[in-house]
């Protein structure tokens, strides 16, 4: 509740009308909050301005009189503006604005971010910002598309005629296709031949981007921003383009675009690796059981044979033959080959087979060779030095190995299949090189040249020097101490009395036990829920409205104006409210039919809305951006309703991974063994918080572990105070646990692998009781304080968004185990995990917690597929982004169910305590709004009759709860 302060008061009081009295403190309350100058302060909520005229001790029927009959004085304006020392809006900060907007306007271009910036820059300035909303919006867009021309001039002028003959060149079409539409389309499934295609896009890329372009501070967002309109553009519809523009906007695809083929190329020669291998060991392992048939067959046929030599009937001189009548000679010759080609140590037999294969992973290892550069980030590696021998093998056309070739990163266990009695086996070296190549690059000891995702592991981190500068800022805002000493002496201290509490309670614990020096759990928890929760869904759930999809979106959008949040990807002029409805039930249409995965044409037929005109929308209009920014919207709103606090406090948040099966390969297809093109996945990965928003969403590479994505969604979102994060993602490392721990989360997990757990002793030599055979592992101290200063280092940069943590973790985790910053980090993972555990024995209501996470995302994956019904839940789309709009469409609109759920269970919930049936305080947080039993999903999508319907007042609002 807003409280007026003494100083306030005074100012409040100097007047003694109460109607002016109740309006200056209503300013004043309005200013603070938002510094619009003119607002009006009638249009606060009833509540606060009753509130507030209960402070001041002005009567019910004056504050209903203020409300009636409004009355703006300028001269409350003036005193409320002195004393919050803010000044009005000047034609100089007219200039100023417009300066600083420019420098914005070279990192992004997104319409609502400069806006925000220029209502941030006036808020520092404090200026009042103009009561009329155009005045800013007006200057933002006119600064925008004067730096952007200047921006093209400036670009354009940096070209030779030659460089743009060479970019022209990309837009001249020849038998109806241009260069251009080749390098626009997105790769196919790992192969040789895709290898080669990337490679020569590659090329042409590399020979139309000029060497030397200065970018004059142009950030990322800007580059993608221009490439995606080239993306989106026809080489016809870009000739029409002035020449600076369009120059500028081919260069800023190309930069973007060459780093985007590199990394194709490296994922499907990572691809192409991990698949022979699989295989390879697929097959050895076949092998191996087929060596253990052979092995029964031989035992029965060496019975037989004995049997015949330990006869003494058989005469010396008759006993071959008589072997022979017993077994033939076909089995014996038979059995003895394969007994040979199957007798051979594991190692030699993986390489027999991999030598087998060795023609498919040549073609792509020359392709790599050619057209990448690699480096490393040490003073030598092995591996670099392996890629450079090979290359010069090839250029001299050598059929053997030298006899220098590198052998460093051999590992030991391979040696005897790579080196043999006659030196370097150039097959097998090749190989062993190949395998190390792609684990060198997985975790950063190898870096690409031109590679945003292969880049050396400390890319993108905070350098020394700008750590220097942030690092006081860190520790503050952390809460961590500033050397590792410090911390290790208060993780002793909370260990050691969680420990001892911990071995209290074990002696008669419900669910968890320690049985032969291991922690058993005796009993799966189970998540409690009142009685009588489960009828209560129920009756609140008849009383719901039954609405289709059209309806709820368009109803969300009434509330929230989440649509404005999708403007044109070129627009530089503000959208009129007549062309923003105009084009609101296309896109209403286009967004629903990403999310059910019906496609466009299906919505087309479906909601009468013509194909083309649908197409355009979702070419324009449907980006990364403007869909994470609708999703911001909802939650944002989500957050203000009343009843979102009583299901949850926001703090708390679970995640999982789900598998979306698709037809079409890609960069982001994940193979099962079977090699099926049936069992390609597509794996998005979820965060929901404990108020059952799903507020973060995310594409995972199949290249790597799901458990790194699940610092991403923490890190990449601003609305909700998460410190507790569940999940049941395998792969939650100590080195995971580690991160969460410095970033200030607190990681949990269901711990069914409770038995395997590595527990920390606090204090050597202190009794621990029942736990001391389990608390056998003793940090190593040094490890934690001299990389302290790395370690939060590291974690700053993630905290910053310097680099994503997907990206960071992997590489990370595949470093040599002797690696000093992974070991510290796996050392602090191993306090965080023991202090959870130790949590785990003594907290019930954290067991529940997790158990209520997991139930929150089942729910919500059940609720998408609910959704996703379209061409039996396969993702046709082959580009990777396509499928993450596709998954942001579906992430929107389950948030905006969720958000109309909420908002009209407290209605249903007005109209239940009416007859007689009130929902207890203490039950909303077992009655979360995951529910679809009301919606028409499938049907007909007739957005335009929605919208007229509405138009003409058709809709109730939710406050009219109507009973099914």
């Amino acid at each position: 509740m807003i409280r007026l302060s003494s100083c306030d008061l005074t100012l409040v009081n100097a007047v003694h009308n109460d109607l002016q009295r109740l309006e200056r403190a209503l300013l004043l309350i309005w200013a603070r909050t938002d510094p619009i100058a003119a607002a009006h302060p009638a249009l606060l909520p009833e509540a606060l301005i009753a509130c507030i005229g209960a402070q001041l001790g002005i009567q019910p029927e004056t504050v209903i009189q203020y409300k009636n009959c409004p009355v703006l004085h300028n001269t409350d304006m003036k005193a409320v503006q002195d004393y919050l020392r803010l000044r009005s809006f000047t034609a100089e900060d007219t200039g100023l604005l417009r300066s600083f907007l420019a420098a914005q306007v070279l990192q992004t271009a997104n319409t609502t971010e400069l806006i925000k910036a220029a209502y941030g820059w006036l808020a520092s300035q404090q200026i009042f910002r103009p009561a009329a909303k155009t005045v800013i919006q007006r200057i933002v867009y006119q600064v925008r598309r004067e730096t952007e021309e200047t921006l093209f001039q400036n670009l354009a002028h940096q070209l030779t005629q030659a460089q743009r003959d060479q970019l022209d060149g990309l837009c001249r079409t020849c038998q109806g296709r241009s260069i251009l539409a080749t390098l626009v389309t997105p790769p196919h499934a790992a192969s040789t031949e895709a290898i080669r295609d990337e490679g020569r896009r590659l090329e042409v890329v590399r020979a139309a981007l000029p060497d030397t372009i200065d970018w004059i501070g142009i950030q990322p967002p800007r580059l993608w921003q221009w490439a995606a309109i080239v993306r989106r553009l026809s080489a016809q519809a870009l000739r029409r383009y002035p020449p600076a523009k369009r120059y500028a906007l081919l260069l800023a695809f190309l930069t973007v675009r060459g780093p985007e083929i590199t990394d194709v190329i490296v994922e499907m020669f990572d691809t192409l690796i991990g698949r022979l291998f699989a295989r390879a060991n697929a097959e050895l392992r076949e092998a191996q059981m087929e060596q253990v048939q052979a092995n029964l067959t031989s035992a029965r046929l060496f019975r037989g044979i004995t049997q015949v030599l330990l006869d003494p009937q058989v005469p010396t001189h008759r006993v071959r033959d008589r072997i022979f009548q017993q077994v033939s000679r076909e089995q014996v010759s038979t059995l003895v080959s394969r007994s040979r080609s199957l007798d051979e140590n594991e190692v030699e037999g993986l390489f027999a087979l991999l030598k087998q294969r060795f023609s498919q992973v040549r073609e792509p290892a020359r392709v790599l060779l050619q057209m990448l550069r690699f480096s490393s980030p040490g003073a030598y590696s092995p591996v670099l030095a392996g890629l450079e021998t090979l290359h010069t093998m090839d250029r001299e056309h050598r059929k053997k190995a030298p006899k220098d070739a590198p052998l460093g990163f051999v590992p030991e266990r391979w040696m005897r299949a790579v080196v043999g009695p006659n030196g370097i086996d150039r097959r097998a070296w090749e190989l062993c090189l190949l395998y190390q190549v792609r684990q060198a690059l997985r975790s950063g000891e190898l870096s690409v040249e031109g590679s945003r995702n292969y880049a050396p592991w400390s890319a993108g981190l905070y350098t020394p020097t700008e750590w220097r500068q942030e690092r006081i800022s860190w520790f503050v805002t952390s809460g961590l101490p500033h050397n590792g000493e410090d911390y290790l002496a208060q993780a002793r201290t909370e260990l050691d009395a969680l420990a001892t509490r911990a071995a209290g309670l074990l002696l008669d614990h419900p669910s968890i036990q320690i049985k032969d020096g291991r922690l058993i759990r005796t009993a799966q928890d189970r998540l409690q829920t009142p009685a009588g929760a489960a009828s209560m869904r129920r009756s609140l759930t008849a009383l719901l409205p039954r609405v289709g999809l059209p309806q709820l979106l368009l109803e969300v959008d009434s509330w929230t104006g989440f649509t404005s949040a999708f403007d044109h990807l070129t627009t530089r002029r503000e959208p009129t409210p007549r062309h923003q409805e105009t084009i609101r039930s296309t896109l209403l249409a286009v967004l629903v039919a990403e999310a059910t995965n019906i496609g466009l044409t299906a919505m087309a037929a479906a909601s009468g809305i013509p194909h083309g005109q649908l197409v355009r929308v979702y070419d324009w209009y449907l980006r990364e951006e403007t869909l994470q920014q609708a999703i911001q919207v909802l939650i944002a709103f989500h957050q203000s309703l009343p009843l979102t606090r009583a299901f949850g406090s926001g703090a708390v948040s679970s995640s999982n991974a789900s598998e979306f099966a698709r037809l079409v390969s890609g960069p982001y297809a994940r193979y099962r063994a079977s090699g099926d093109a049936l069992g390609r996945k597509v794996n998005i990965y979820s965060h929901v918080s404990d108020q059952a928003i799903q507020y973060w969403i995310g594409l995972v590479s199949p290249l790597a572990q799901e458990a790194p994505y699940t610092l991403d969604g923490l890190v990449y979102q601003d609305l909700l105070p998460i410190q507790e994060h569940a999940t049941d993602t395998p792969g939650c490392t100590d080195l995971l646990y580690g991160l969460f721990e410095l970033l200030g989360y607190r990681l949990a997990l269901p711990l069914d692998d409770l038995p395997d757990q590595i527990m920390i002793r606090a204090q050597e030599g202190a009794s621990y009781g029942i736990l001391d055979p389990l608390l056998l592992y003793a940090t190593r101290d040094p490890l934690i304080i001299t990389q302290w200063e790395t370690m939060n280092r590291v974690a700053a940069s993630l905290k910053d968004r310097l680099i994503r943590p997907s990206l960071l973790i992997p590489k990370l985790q595949n470093m040599d185990e002797g690696n000093t910053l992974r070991q510290s980090l796996q050392e602090v993972g191993r306090i965080a995990r023991t202090r959870y555990i130790l949590n785990f024995i003594v907290d019930a209501s954290l067991r529940q917690r997790v158990l209520a996470g997991q139930h929150r995302c089942i729910s919500v994956d059940a609720l998408a597929r609910a959704i996703f019904f379209g061409q039996q839940g396969r993702v046709s789309d082959r580009d990777s982004a396509a499928q993450f709009r596709r998954i942001l469409a579906l992430s929107l609109v389950i948030n905006a169910i969720i958000v109309w759920n909420t908002r009209y269970l407290e209605v249903a919930a007005q109209e239940s305590a009416r007859r007689g049936q009130p929902v207890p305080e203490d039950m909303w947080q077992y009655l979360h709004p995951i529910m679809w039993e009301h919606l028409h999903l499938v049907g007909e999508y007739l957005f335009d009759r929605v919208i007229s319907d509405t138009a003409q007042g058709n809709r109730a609002g939710p406050e009219c709860c109507q009973s099914t």
